[in-house]
């Protein structure tokens, strides 16, 4: 990561790691080119964005599955962990409270989660970026802020925000994560137009993998665990 990102991120990452001190941070570099970066939908730097959330949403215990979801203009059957971009200066953990709620209709909350209500249970950590762009021959960052939501056992999401685009839902065993990862890396094959988005979309579900196997489904969401 970029002095420049550093120093934009530390803050965030100071305070989150307060609360949660078991959050992980990671980094990825990846070589990409056109459009990853430079044409719509894949520009994900529009807007002076820097930073995005990721929420690991499930319903009662992690084992019941993970939240993914799929965007009408994705390549066909390419579903994957919610996200949402960060406004400049906008707090991570405010941006996933708003974000769950438009995408989902759940208001979170520290309480236990009721039927239109989660409870934001963890930060699982930081995932920074380094791009290096071959045609624009620059080196561009970027980061993801992933958070655990529970919800309730019979939570269904509800879009309430219609520009998200949302197309489809489907609730995925955390044990398949690096199944989801692989398949978005797998989009170079089949759709080689969005074979870099896919890969940089892989990365946070190699992570969240990584969350439920070191922390444990019974213990995920649980900040004293060990």
């Amino acid at each position: 990561m970029s002095a420049v990102r550093s120093f934009l991120f530390a803050a965030d990452w100071r305070r989150l790691c307060a609360r949660w001190p078991q959050a992980r941070h990671s980094h990825v570099s990846m070589e990409v080119d056109d459009p990853f970066l430079t044409a719509y939908p894949q520009n994900l730097l529009r807007d002076g964005r820097a930073a995005e959330i990721c929420y690991l949403l499930y319903r009662g215990q992690p084992g019941t599955g993970i939240l993914l979801h799929t965007k009408s203009y994705y390549p066909e059957q390419a579903y994957r962990l919610p996200t949402g971009g960060l406004a400049p200066k906008e707090d991570p953990v405010a941006g996933v409270v708003r974000e769950v709620a438009e995408e989902t209709g759940l208001a979170v909350q520290e309480g236990p989660a009721g039927l239109r209500t989660g409870c934001l249970t963890d930060f699982a950590g930081l995932l920074t970026y380094g791009f290096r762009h071959r045609r624009l021959e620059q080196e561009l960052s970027f980061a993801t802020f992933v958070f655990v939501i529970q919800a309730s056992s019979g939570m269904e999401p509800q879009v309430v925000d219609e520009t998200e685009q949302i197309a489809g839902w489907a609730w995925c065993p955390p044990g398949d994560l690096h199944r989801v990862a692989a398949d978005l890396c797998a989009l170079k094959e089949r759709t080689p137009s969005w074979a870099d988005w896919g890969r940089f979309r892989a990365a946070v579900h190699t992570e969240a993998a990584r969350y439920f196997e070191v922390r444990g489904l019974s213990d995920a969401g649980n900040p004293g665990a060990a």
